[in-house]
């Protein structure tokens, strides 16, 4: 009859469903097992930088300054902050920079100039560190 038939469909979906359901925990455990924990840490690493010039723009803190520098091997400029009464730059020199920085979730989410010494390190002798985890 028409009415069993359906019966036999409802049953046969119900089945699917409650199979779809399992495969989609499995999937769901897996990824909740398989994550990474992401934590916050610091870490301190130092780069070198030759001093482009400055840039003007004026930040929302008074003592923020920007400059341009330019880095061994790199393709193009960048900018960094700095605070102008810690630190000073002179255009055309060389200066190798220590960061600390604050890392989230894998990302470098706050980054301050914690040193500066001016060098006269060429190409492959210059400090490129990366920001790594911190050990305690």
């Amino acid at each position: 009859s028409k009415l069993d038939y359906a019966n036999d469909i409802i049953e046969k979906n119900k089945i699917k469903i409650q199979e779809y359901k399992a495969i989609i925990d499995d999937l769901n455990s897996k990824n909740n097992n398989s994550a990474e924990i992401q934590e916050n840490y610091n870490c301190i690493y130092t780069q070198t930088f030759y001093i482009v010039g400055d840039y003007s723009y004026k930040g929302t803190v008074p003592t923020d300054k920007f400059i341009v520098v330019d880095k061994y091997q790199n393709l193009y400029p960048q900018i960094i902050k700095y605070n102008k009464d810690k630190f000073s730059f002179e255009k055309g020199k060389t200066y190798e920079i220590t960061f600390e920085s604050l890392v989230s979730d894998g990302k470098e989410i706050k980054r301050s100039i914690k040193e500066i010494s001016l060098t006269d390190k060429q190409g492959m002798e210059q400090k490129q560190e990366s920001c790594k985890k911190k050990i305690v």
